[in-house]
């Protein structure tokens, strides 16, 4: 959802003119749930995947390595910090207030805890999505990276290929 507002207001200035006035409302909805939803989520999955994979790697049920390897168990709960934390460097995110931020946070937290409390199922076809999505979401990563890094694309393409390796540069 993030990534769908920063590409709705980055080519804002592209639309006609009538409809340039919906960037700021863009950007400053984008900075909202950024701030308020994805910082704090991804700061808990990521401290909390690595705290139980330090402290006690039993705790992770056997049935997860059976379904996907280690590597990406890992993928998944580092990628996310890395991309927000990219996104902290590299964007010009806008601040919420204070007080509505505090709202989001805990309305955030108390439908997430009420969640885990009652025990809601994921209904299978989320399961399969979430599961299925994933493979690319790594792939998604890697991609975005380079692309947010332009000095490090240069950097990698020059380590695989040789000066003369393009032999029509002039």
């Amino acid at each position: 959802m993030v990534f769908m507002l920063s590409l709705a207001s980055n080519n804002a200035n592209h639309l006609p003119r009538k409809m340039r006035k919906i960037k700021h409302k863009l950007e400053s909805l984008k900075g909202y749930i950024f701030i308020t939803f994805v910082l704090p989520l991804t700061t808990y999955v990521t401290a909390a995947f690595w705290t139980i994979f330090f402290l006690n790697k039993d705790f992770v049920p056997s049935a997860t390595f059976a379904l996907m390897p280690s590597w990406i168990n890992h993928g998944y709960h580092t990628n996310g910090m890395i991309l927000v934390l990219m996104d902290l460097l590299f964007e010009n995110n806008s601040i919420p207030p204070v007080k509505s931020a505090l709202f989001g946070i805990t309305l955030l937290a108390i439908v997430y805890y009420s969640m885990i409390g009652m025990k809601i199922p994921i209904p299978r076809f989320f399961e399969y999505l979430f599961y299925t999505c994933n493979f690319h979401l790594i792939s998604f990563t890697t991609t975005y990276t380079l692309e947010m890094c332009p000095c490090l694309k240069t950097q990698i393409f020059r380590a695989k290929f040789p000066p003369n390796y393009l032999p029509l540069q002039s």
